[in-house]
């Protein structure tokens, strides 16, 4: 019975949300042609970048299941409100080969790069998937740790959307 019942709570751990893998810092974008480093202190310039939309900040990675449940309705969710809201998303995966067969096996529409362990250690991102959201206004609004299902995030946008 015990043995059930740890298997059960390790099964229901890694489908509720994924540890995250340390990546060093090989930390790159594989959003269009330049290949950049997020580190540290990057959210101000990606708040900056995207100022007058709601903004998610998303770190995932291309293994973690609740991730690659989340990314259709992200793709889905851009495309409709682009006009409103934008994504960033943050990898915490090690290989850049990964995430690129992930960003074209799932379409993704919005800029992704990969992470800098220093900029996961700057939000203390533990969990994956985990998306930071900010206002307009770039004010920090919510932390959500766990997958952010299509409905749930479409009302985040209208709630805080100023259009």
């Amino acid at each position: 019975m015990k043995i059930k019942v740890l298997f059960l709570a390790a099964f229901l751990l890694v489908f509720a949300a994924c540890s995250r893998q340390e990546t060093g810092d090989t930390g790159v974008s594989v959003s269009g042609d330049s290949i950049e480093t997020l580190k540290s202190g990057a959210m101000a310039r990606i708040k900056e970048e995207h100022q007058g939309k709601v903004l998610l900040v998303n770190f995932f990675a291309s293994w973690c299941p609740p991730c690659r449940a989340e990314t259709p309705d992200f793709v889905k969710v851009y495309g409709e409100e682009k006009e409103r809201f934008s994504i960033v998303g943050l990898s915490t995966d090690a290989d850049k080969d990964d995430i690129a067969k992930y960003i074209s096996e799932f379409n993704v529409n919005y800029p992704v790069y990969m992470s800098d362990q220093s900029l996961s250690m700057e939000f203390g991102i533990s969990t994956i998937p985990t998306s930071i959201i900010y206002g307009p206004d770039g004010k920090l609004i919510d932390i959500i740790v766990g997958g952010i299902p299509e409905k749930d995030l479409k009302n985040i946008i209208s709630k805080l959307s100023v259009n």
